[in-house]
């Protein structure tokens, strides 16, 4: 099963106990392009810029504007190319034309830092690869182009355009995913789902699973790790949940939900239940049925992903969820049989538990938190399927613990802190005998043992907005807020620094310290962001109307196209 980090660092910047103004990126250049470009494209490093449409190819200076080249297709060609492809990690431009019935089609490769041509060739056709998209088979790291021609498979030099070999191993050109058939919405056919190794029977396991609904035929083989020959292959059966959007968004969940762990002796696949299989013979020991996925048919399909945790595997137990109809707990079972050792008390039948925990003998349980809800609406009257992904928080959280030899509960969050109701609960992480978690407004760093908090934050006073996650970073905490960021220290909670951005939709890292911040009026409109560098918590730089940057490798310099025009902005760093 896929686990993802629900919230990842969504932080912001700003001096102790100084609020920092506005600060706008500084524009280093604006640059056009000499012609109507059609397709845009710049090195890994930001250095070159590309630009080109079906008459002519250029090359811009990424650092300073300035054109380095034009290339004339007709002229130099002497023909119409019908494609132009640039590769960003070599910096190198292929021109290619149609086969005709005649002859295989010219083909150019240009060198985008002199524009210079490199080579050109009709020596192999383009067939399928090249009618896919010659992209689609240019390998950087090997500096090899893949092509079929004539159903006979060759590696070419990409430096050369020289034919290394034919009918040589080489690796499959890489495909986009393709539409999902909507006959077969959960389907799969002998889809292999993951391996695992065990060194004690020198063994590789894979797991494999297959059926037209949700239901599956789940098989996991053994084989020998030096000869390969198989040892035993053990088949069984059980749901499989297919995420509804994982072929069209960006999703949390975009995995079908489905796994493989080995704990000693023993193989565990975790799907919409569990089920334990002994390594040395493939023998099925034992099978128990959970429930992860909240799920809903009829005029449209709905999916509430994340709602349980992963199992905990240990030497001697398995400690699951089990929210199925009727048992709404957490049991601990014997790793051998599967026998229920304990089970805790029942939580409510809409309980959320997406996170175990366990340090000591103490198993920690969070409940609530940010679940991703996936839809599916088919289309009626002429109007397209929509598939939706949203997420929402399961209120009825914070964290309970119980004893892991006996089940019983030691401490409850809600017993402990009895003005927090914990309507929204992050995540939980484990720092040596201390836990931390928070709910809307408040952070908690709480002994585990004692249930005893070492410290209690108050991020309202922040003025950042509700709490969404965090991360350690350093010797920091930094907290991500519907309305900004801030950064406590871990020991003692004393807050190092706190801004309010207006919004924060979300993020990722553009280099080690630099976290690029969507701030737009919108959750879907990321054409607005904030530049921060976390660790020292300063605001390098915001902008408006810039969808796409295109970040150098410091992370404190981009690239923003504007139509024809090709913009380069730094930050304050």
């Amino acid at each position: 099963m896929k686990n993802k980090i629900l919230i990842v660092v969504l932080c912001i910047f700003a001096c102790t106990n100084m609020r920092i103004s506005a600060q706008n990126f500084e524009q280093v250049y604006e640059s056009t392009f000499p012609f109507k470009v059609v397709n845009r494209n710049s090195s890994i490093d930001r250095n070159f810029i590309y630009g080109s449409n079906e008459k002519n190819v250029a090359m811009l200076d990424g650092n300073t504007g300035k054109l380095l080249w034009q290339y004339d297709i007709q002229k130099s060609a002497g023909k119409k190319m019908d494609y132009r492809v640039y590769n960003q990690e070599l910096n190198l431009i292929f021109l290619y034309a149609k086969d005709s019935k005649k002859e295989p089609s010219l083909k150019i490769c240009i060198d985008g830092t002199t524009g210079q041509e490199l080579w050109r060739t009709t020596e192999y056709g383009t067939a399928v690869e090249f009618e896919f998209g010659l992209e689609y088979c240019i390998y950087p790291d090997e500096k090899i182009l893949a092509v079929t021609a004539s159903d006979v498979r060759s590696e070419i030099d990409i430096l050369t355009g020289k034919i290394k070999s034919k009918d040589a191993v080489a690796p499959t050109a890489k495909k986009s995913k393709p539409a999902l058939d909507l006959t077969n919405l959960f389907g799969t056919k002998n889809k292999f789902a993951s391996w695992a190794k065990d060194e004690a029977t020198n063994s590789n396991l894979k797991l494999t699973y297959s059926g037209a609904t949700n239901f599956k035929t789940i098989r996991l083989t053994a084989t020998d790790k030096t000869s390969g020959a198989e040892k035993w292959s053990t088949k069984f059966e059980g749901t499989v949940i297919a995420p509804i959007c994982k072929e069209y968004l960006d999703c949390i969940y975009d995995d079908d939900m489905i796994g493989l762990q080995v704990q000693g002796n023993y193989a565990f696949v975790t799907y919409e239940g569990i089920a334990c299989i002994d390594i040395r013979s493939g023998k099925l020991l034992w099978e128990k049925k959970m429930d992860n996925v909240d799920a809903s048919v009829g005029l449209r399909a709905k999916q509430v992903l994340g709602i349980s945790a992963a199992p905990i595997i240990t030497p001697d137990a398995v400690y699951i969820v089990d929210l199925s109809r009727g048992e709404n707990n957490i049991k601990k079972l014997d790793i051998a049989t599967g026998n229920v050792i304990w089970k805790s008390d029942k939580v409510d039948s809409d309980a959320r538990i997406p996170q175990l925990e366990i340090a000591g003998n103490i198993l920690l349980a969070r409940f609530g938190g940010l679940m991703e809800v996936q839809l599916y609406i088919p289309g009626s009257s002429g109007n397209p399927d929509t598939y939706r992904r949203k997420l929402e928080w399961a209120d009825n959280g914070g964290v309970r613990t119980y004893d892991a030899s006996t089940g019983k509960l030691v401490w409850d969050s809600k017993s402990i802190i009895k003005t927090d109701k914990f309507n929204r609960t992050t995540s939980l992480k484990i720092d040596g005998s201390n836990a931390y978690f928070s709910s809307e407004n408040m952070f908690y760093k709480i002994d585990i043992a004692s249930g005893k908090p070492a410290f209690t934050t108050d991020i309202s006073a922040f003025k950042v907005g509700k709490m969404e996650g965090y991360v350690f970073y350093k010797n920091k905490l930094i907290l991500s807020c519907e309305e900004g960021v801030a950064a406590i220290d871990p020991a003692t909670g004393n807050k190092t620094y706190a801004i309010n951005t207006g919004n924060n939709y979300g993020n990722k890292f553009i280099s080690n310290s630099n976290v690029l911040i969507w701030t737009g009026p919108k959750e879907d409109d990321l054409d607005a962001f904030a530049l921060v560098d976390i660790e020292k918590g300063t605001l390098l730089g915001k902008i408006k109307d810039t969808r796409y940057p295109y970040f150098d490798a410091t992370g404190n310099a981009f690239i923003k196209f504007d139509g024809n025009n090709v913009l380069r902005f730094k930050g304050a760093k």
